[in-house]
């Protein structure tokens, strides 16, 4: 019972009658006696509702309640000085009606406060149960109106009670949508949004269903995926699906042969029942549905968007020959030489082998070159008459 401003109304129901007339109700039991009822409804209209409210209102603590009272004399005297009281209410309560003044047997006389229960005092957590008990107390009086001798007040109790608005049980869900090229098994889950391939090329979609509401989700179902197959699970996350919890699933296709030039763009959509922890439907909460789509976009397509006009062609500058890559040498016959099981290559030994070559151009250009020019600049050898003797003559 949460602690608050005490407030008291005190009804007089006075002007004595010369007989007191009898109520609607005979006593139930002799001497003086008083019931007090207390119920409680959202709201406040002056009263109106009260002949609809209960002993419990659901209603977010600091929002508007009624309160009504009946007080009914069970006794066989007449009561008088009727005092109803609610120490957690800020305002007193409200007569409405009674059946007579003072209260004849049987008799009622009805109540009703307007309220707005506070948050909880001690941490100002406006979640609990808010309950308060009303009290109602009464004179007894005789025939007349006057207090009989030695009566004491009669006095009784009833209280009300207030609950947060219970969390209606809401079924939520939705689904992510992605696409890649190939088929792997959907190792490559999750994807894109889109996807670029040839038309008719292998494409594996991903779909993640995940529950948004407050109740478990099964029967977890596929519609609109643009081909005749039903994705395949990824073995991640278990039915019921939690709230929070996430599934996988992937299902392999094949790009359309023709696709549209925007792109091929199917809605898939998903549909899961409510369900209790232990997998129980629930009576009255609707399935949830969630939908999303990837798209899937041919090459060729692609390629033709994507090429830029033609610039107009200007001055432009002489292009830098560059020096031509070394030619490779072709590879020997097997039939002349054995190669060896690893050679490696590394710039290196090229720039070695060919920086030689340039150095023994080099010095045999040099000594031809020296060996002209030094016949050049010899004169020319002289010849040497040779005489030539006559041979002799026998005798």
């Amino acid at each position: 019972m949460h602690r608050g401003i005490a407030a008291a109304a005190a009804v007089a129901l006075a002007g004595i009658a010369p007989g007191l007339a009898a109520g609607p109700a005979l006593a139930e039991q002799d001497g003086p006696s008083v019931t007090l009822t207390k119920t409680v409804y959202a709201g406040h209209d002056g009263g109106a509702g009260c002949g609809q409210a209960q002993s419990w209102a659901e209603a977010k603590q600091g929002d508007p309640v009624t309160y009504c009272f009946t007080v009914t004399n069970t006794g066989s005297t007449g009561l008088a000085s009727v005092v109803v009281s609610d120490p957690l209410a800020a305002n007193a309560p409200v007569l409405v009606s009674a059946d007579s003044t003072p209260l004849a047997p049987g008799g009622s006389a009805r109540f009703y406060l307007e309220s707005v229960p506070p948050a909880d005092d001690a941490d100002g957590v406006i979640d609990e149960t808010y309950v308060n008990t009303a009290s109602a107390s009464a004179l007894p009086v005789d025939e007349a109106g006057s207090p009989l001798d030695g009566a004491v007040p009669v006095i009784a109790s009833a209280e009300a009670v207030v609950y947060p608005p219970a969390e209606l049980p809401l079924a939520g869900v939705t689904l992510a949508t992605s696409v890649y090229a190939g088929h792997d098994g959907g190792h490559g889950c999750p994807a894109a949004d889109e996807t670029l391939v040839h038309q008719g090329d292998a494409i594996t979609y991903c779909y993640t269903v995940t529950n948004t509401g407050t109740t478990h989700l099964t029967g977890v179902s596929f519609a609109d995926l643009g081909v005749d197959a039903a994705p395949a699970p990824l073995g991640e996350g278990v039915l019921p699906l939690a709230p929070g919890a996430s599934l996988r699933y992937f299902l392999e296709a094949a790009a359309p042969a023709e696709m549209p030039a925007d792109g091929y763009r199917p809605n898939p959509a998903v549909t899961a029942s409510a369900v209790d922890e232990s997998g129980a439907a629930l009576a009255g909460v609707e399935a949830a549905t969630g939908a999303d789509s990837a798209t899937v976009r041919a090459l060729a397509a692609v390629s033709a968007e994507s090429v830029t006009p033609a610039q107009p062609v200007g001055p432009t500058k002489p292009l830098v020959q560059k020096k031509p890559a070394a030619t490779q040498p072709k590879a020997l016959s097997s039939a002349t030489t054995t190669a060896p099981q690893q050679l490696a290559y590394t710039g290196w030994e090229t720039w070695l082998v060919a920086s030689m070559g340039v150095g023994l151009a080099a010095v045999g250009w040099l000594l031809v070159n020296t060996a002209r020019e030094r016949s050049r600049l010899e004169p020319a050898p002289v010849p040497v008459p040779v005489r030539v003797s006559a041979p002799e003559r026998s005798a």
